[in-house]
């Protein structure tokens, strides 16, 4: 879904950002997922906390 939203993005403006935010999700996979987006789509921004901030 992230990476079908990017490219409709890219198709249609060059005028936006997106930033992703991995709230120390447990799934170990999340930050090599998250960080392969941000290399791939360069208007991505990653920010992974090292501590959850969400809902507790």
């Amino acid at each position: 879904m992230t990476i079908s939203a990017l490219t409709t993005l890219e198709e249609i403006t060059d005028d936006y950002e997106v930033i992703l935010v991995n709230d120390r999700s447990e799934d170990k996979r999340i930050r090599k997922i998250l960080d392969k987006i941000e290399q791939t789509f360069n208007k991505v921004r990653v920010i992974h906390h090292e501590e959850k901030s969400g809902e507790k």
